[in-house]
């Protein structure tokens, strides 16, 4: 079994092996279906999955009928608009079949050039970051904030 470790301030205890789902993007549900049964096997309980993940989503959202309550699910937008982000967002939901998921997050807010960061193309402020959480915080299962996790985020 994958040990695990208290997610940031989630207060879920998660997997410290998380399950990222890009993995289901490109294989026949029965391949998926097979995946997700090692998953349970080995003690995961984390998924990350994002709209841009092939059919991820859809991989997913049979499985997800029977355990969405035994997981934290995470996906993700690389939208940088209010609308657009929160219109990706609903179809995700819709695709994976639930209601909620316990995480959004913004996809691929810094850029590294030549060693340097930089705010990736699109993303304006944290102010704006913070407003469209917010905005998002009705397709969370938990409240969100716009803050990092703390620095032990339980990292193997």
């Amino acid at each position: 079994m994958i040990p695990t470790h208290v997610f940031g301030r989630t207060g879920h205890e998660s997997s410290r092996t998380i399950f990222g789902a890009a993995a289901l993007g490109q294989v026949s549900q029965t391949e998926a279906d097979k995946t997700m049964e090692l998953f349970l096997q080995y003690g995961l309980n984390h998924i990350d999955v994002a709209a841009s993940y092939g059919d991820a989503e859809l991989r997913l959202a049979p499985w997800l009928k029977q355990h969405r309550k035994d997981v934290f699910l995470a996906t993700k937008t690389g939208e940088r608009t209010q609308k657009a982000a929160y219109d990706q967002i609903r179809r995700s939901l819709e695709r994976l079949q639930v209601d909620q998921v316990d995480l959004i997050q913004l996809h691929n807010l810094v850029a590294c050039r030549s060693g340097k960061r930089r705010s990736a193309p699109g993303v304006r402020s944290r102010r704006a970051s913070k407003r469209a959480m917010k905005a998002w915080s009705a397709l969370l299962a938990s409240p969100v904030t716009a803050s990092r996790l703390p620095r032990d985020t339980g990292r193997v």
